[in-house]
């Protein structure tokens, strides 16, 4: 059972992840079905609530909440995009944190020589650097697209699917997990002896 107030951030992380991948079959029948008894395309439907099911659950509800002519809050809106980014952001502090306390790299340097732990800098040097700027890029265009959508459509229909800026920011921080479990396999097998 988590303890501390970063386990408990990383179980619920965790627990959308797989209960959105666990999900993800049953998600999809659910959109094939309200999608057929609504006339629209099923199948495109189905694939749609797979997919953002498995985009940490989250995306599925927002899904069939537009399905049923359901409205969300903004608040609601407002805080799983916070939420999402602010685990993000978390990721990419705790990757330079742990690089600069816990990895001894001194130690790495002398054991390994200076050619890995140059290497090692070198990879999550950069896998750093571009993970912020995506972060700050899928923050930067969410906001501006989502002000653009607000004066431009208010009061217009929304489209039944979120548009592709809107699942970004989902999309590309599960893209920066899987990148991780690679790397830091690639990391364990430089640094041990």
């Amino acid at each position: 059972m988590p303890q501390r107030a970063d386990e408990w951030y990383g179980a619920v992380l965790l627990y959308l992840f797989v209960f959105g991948l666990l999900w993800a079959p049953i998600g999809a029948l659910i959109c094939n079905f309200i999608a057929r008894k609504k006339g629209l395309d099923a199948g495109s439907y189905a694939w749609a609530g797979f997919g953002y099911s498995a985009l940490f659950f989250l995306p599925w509800i927002y899904l069939v909440a537009r399905l049923l002519n359901i409205r969300i809050p903004d608040v609601i809106f407002y805080l799983v995009y916070a939420f999402f980014y602010l685990s993000w952001f978390i990721l990419i502090a705790a990757t330079i944190y742990f690089g600069l306390t816990e990895g001894d790299l001194g130690e790495i340097r002398m054991r390994r020589g200076f050619g890995r732990f140059f290497l090692l800098i070198l990879i999550w040097g950069a896998v750093i650097a571009m993970q912020a700027f995506t972060w700050l890029y899928s923050l930067n265009l969410l906001i501006r697209h989502h002000r653009w959508s607000k004066r431009n459509m208010d009061g217009a229909p929304r489209a039944i699917f979120p548009g592709g800026i809107y699942i970004y920011p989902f999309v590309l921080f599960l893209g920066w997990l899987v990148v991780y479990v690679p790397l830091w396999a690639f990391t364990i097998f430089i640094v041990s002896p």
